[in-house]
């Protein structure tokens, strides 16, 4: 193992650590603060939260399909379903590089072009996730920074989403490694069409996120904030990604946000209960896939 492996290693473990410090010197400090919180836990409401979950997990897998298909790589609802559970599972695993080269070798397509169909997805997957937090927290945000400012970037990340600007980020990516890149066609109405059900699929799951937060503690939030945090920290994790799925970069600013609207160490309970909650958000999908698998 090379000096930048040991380094990057050493990275990852160090943020973790540090995460899992504050998170579980919060909680203590927060202790009784908790015991003498109502919690109403309500196990309907938590067996109810899987179902968008689920279903907003699917239509991702969905999308990655359209674009696939896009790309003349057609492929059956069912097969990309069950692709793309199958390789999301190695996101556990430090690095993208794994579930690239997972899901380029089950796809059994172009592998050039699944990897590029899979860039696309990520892209819009982030790009869905901060423009659904935005519209959703406005007047959060707008008491931190300068709405116009906030507006030219949202503009400005629309317009970077254009087929024209993504060659040509992955040709010079392509560059680096010494690769050469052909050129994708895509049409920049799909891109938004491809955006807009990425959208869709995280309103979903973060329907299911204000499901899980009702079971604990009853319905005094509001859906639209809690939607927008979880989509927020999810994507301030996702910007860590050395560290296998941002873990404790998402609880910690998912805590951040959540503290403004409940007691700290509640927030800080439930960040770390919404990761273990996506986990087996994600079993069930790689067990509904497997149905999928077992009758072809």
């Amino acid at each position: 193992m090379d000096g930048k492996k040991i380094l990057l290693r050493i990275l990852q473990a160090g943020i973790l650590a540090l995460t899992l410090f504050f998170l579980s010197r919060t909680l203590v400090t927060h202790w009784a603060q908790l015991q003498e919180f109502e919690f109403k836990f309500t196990i309907s409401l938590l067996l109810l939260s899987f179902i968008p979950l689920i279903a907003g997990l699917f239509l991702v897998s969905f999308t990655w399909r359209l674009i696939m298909d896009s790309f003349g790589q057609g492929i059956s609802i069912s097969d990309a379903f069950r692709v793309w559970t199958k390789s999301e599972m190695l996101k556990y695993v430090p690095g993208m590089v794994w579930t690239f080269a997972s899901r380029a070798m089950l796809a059994k397509k172009d592998k050039v072009l699944t990897v590029a169909s899979m860039g696309i997805e990520t892209a819009l997957k982030l790009a869905a996730a901060l423009l659904l937090s935005f519209l959703l927290m406005f007047a959060f945000f707008k008491n931190i920074f300068n709405m116009y400012i906030v507006s030219a970037l949202v503009a400005a990340g629309l317009l970077s989403l254009h087929p024209k600007f993504f060659n040509g980020v992955m040709g010079a990516g392509m560059r680096v490694f010494k690769r050469q890149w052909t050129n994708v066609e895509m049409r920049y109405r799909d891109v938004l069409l491809w955006l807009a059900l990425l959208i869709g699929s995280w309103v979903l799951i973060g329907l299911g996120f204000v499901l899980l937060v009702w079971s604990f503690q009853g319905t005094p939030n509001s859906i639209s904030f809690l939607i927008g945090s979880f989509a927020l920290s999810w994507s301030a994790g996702f910007a860590f990604f050395s560290v296998p799925q941002g873990i404790g970069v998402r609880e910690s600013v998912m805590t951040l946000l959540l503290r403004t609207v409940m007691p700290e160490g509640v927030a800080v309970a439930i960040s770390l209960v919404a990761r273990i909650w996506w986990t087996v958000g994600d079993v069930l999908v790689l067990s509904v896939a497997n149905v999928f698998l077992r009758r072809k």
